[in-house]
Parts: structure tokens; sequence; C-alpha cells
């Protein structure tokens, strides 16, 4: 084999094993194909996915900005329905304010009817707590003692304890279960009553309930009970002087009621300061449809 045999031989030997590529290569047309479409495909995916991610990822500060719209929003509907609720309780209570049973004008009521009587016996008092009220209803232990006049008789326990009483808080008062068996009332229910008579605007201090230093109320307020507990008196109080008390006439004006007692007393020490005469018991509805107490005059 001469020497241009070998050569070209080799070069086709080197051409077979090392095959060289131009910029573009030559692929079959059906792959060429084939390599577009999956390239073409590739990118559409990958501009829906950015587009996806970009709908649902908010930037932080679009999301700070919602919050507190929503926010605002919720906090004004809250406020205007607070209002709205507010006005609509006072439209209702003057309405049935203005709606009272009681005619703008002065007209006389039967003293002997029940509902009359029912109020007199709210406020009546007896010659024992005349000597020690001195017809002051204004401290918050004689509201707690007509309060607990009012409370119906099955809102009193009467088999009740002496569990937390204290035998040294109240003068004359003890108790103790093996000699005694004390009434208690709950203080929501003793509430209830001074709502109604004293009103709701009145605030009162819940304390033991004893008119001067004598078996007068007798009911210790135990706070960790929410009970006032009934205490058992050892020193017996009589009185000696006398006082006769009539009703005489109740009228009725612009959502008022009055009622006059005629007092006489007799015998009675000057020092406590009791005079006989005409006395007024004066009421006023409330938009609870009760008559609150107002207060207690002498006339004359």
């Amino acid at each position: 084999m001469n020497n241009n045999q070998v050569n070209n031989l080799n070069q086709v030997n080197t051409n077979a094993q090392m095959p060289t590529f131009n910029n573009q290569v030559n692929m079959p047309q059906q792959v060429n194909q084939a390599y577009s479409q999956a390239y073409n495909q590739t990118m559409q995916q990958q501009v829906n996915y950015n587009n996806v991610n970009n709908q649902v990822n908010f930037p932080k500060k679009k999301k700070n900005i919602l919050a507190i719209i929503l926010f605002i929003v919720c906090l004004g509907l809250l406020i205007y329905i607070y209002i709205s609720y507010t006005n609509n309780k006072k439209t209702i209570s003057n309405m049935m304010y203005e709606c009272t049973p009681i005619d703008k004008k002065e007209e006389e009521l039967d003293i002997n009817s029940n509902f009359v009587l029912d109020l007199y016996s709210k406020v009546y008092t007896n010659m024992k707590e005349d000597s020690v009220i001195l017809n002051n209803f204004s401290s918050d232990v004689v509201k707690l003692y007509f309060a607990i006049r009012q409370v119906p008789n099955n809102k009193i326990n009467y088999n009740s304890n002496c569990n937390l009483f204290d035998n040294l808080s109240m003068q004359n008062y003890t108790c103790y279960d093996s000699k005694f068996t004390p009434k208690s009332i709950k203080e929501n229910d003793v509430q209830i009553e001074i709502d109604k008579l004293f009103g709701e605007d009145i605030s009162v201090v819940n304390q033991n309930v004893q008119l001067g230093n004598v078996c007068m109320g007798g009911y210790q307020y135990i706070a960790s009970r929410g009970e006032f507990v009934e205490g058992d008196c050892s020193k017996s109080y009589i009185v000696q002087y006398t006082a006769t008390k009539k009703l005489t006439k109740a009228k009725a004006y612009d959502g008022y009621i009055e009622l006059y007692e005629s007092v006489e007393y007799k015998n009675v020490p000057k020092e406590l300061g009791l005079q006989s005469g005409t006395y007024i018991y004066k009421f006023k509805l409330d938009s609870n449809y009760n008559f609150i107490f107002v207060d207690k005059t002498r006339q004359g």
C-alpha cells in the first residue's frame, strides 16, 4: 500500500471517530421540530407560573393596607350599631314614660285601692323604726333595710347557716348553728329591690344592716357568700311611747304620686326629734314603670 492510500485511510478513521459540528447542528427535521416544540411548552409553563405567582403573592405593603381598611370598616360598623342601639333605647324609654297611665293633670287616688296600699307599705314605718331612722332615708343602711323588707318570701332562704358569720362585727347579734337557724338573702335579690324602690341610678354599698345599737335589721353582709345572713339578737328593745298613723290622701300628677300620712306621737322624748303632723311620701314613675321613692317631708 503506498503512502497516499495510507493517508486517505487515516483521514477516514479520524472523521468517523470525532465528528465536528458547525454553529448550527444539522439535526434531522423531525428531531428539530420536537425539540422546538418542547422548548416552547417549557417557556409557556414558566410564563404561566410567573403569572399565577404574581396574582397569589400580593406585595406585603398591599396586604397591610387591606388589613387596615378592613379594621376601620369593622370598627365603624360597630360604632354605628352601638349608637343606633343607644338612641333607640332612649327613644323607647321616653315613649314609655310619655305613655304613662298617670294623667298629666292632678287627680286624687283611692287610698283603699291595692295600688296605693301596696305603695304605702313599702315606706311605712312603725314607732320603733321611727325612733332610729328619724325619717332619714338617705343613708345606704336605711336603703338596704327597706330593700330587704321588700324581698319576696320565695327569694328568702329560711333554712340557711352561720358559715363565715362574724360574731364580733355586729353589736348584740350572733349566729351559732347549734342554737339558731338564720335566714339568708342573695345580694342580687336585694339589689333588685333597691332598683325598684330607689331607682337604678342609685348606688348603694353593701354592708351590715343594723339600725342603731338595738335589735333592728340584723342582717350581716358576707361578701364571700354573696349573701345577707340574719343574726340572732340577744337584747330586747321596748318602746314606751306611741305613734298613731293614718293614710289620709293620695294624689297623682305628671308622673308623680304623693301619699299623705297623718302622724301623732305621744310621750316621745324631745331628744328623738320626732314631731307630729302630716308627712308626704313622694314617688316618681321611671322608664321601667316602677314608682321609685323620692323623699319624705313634713308638711308645715
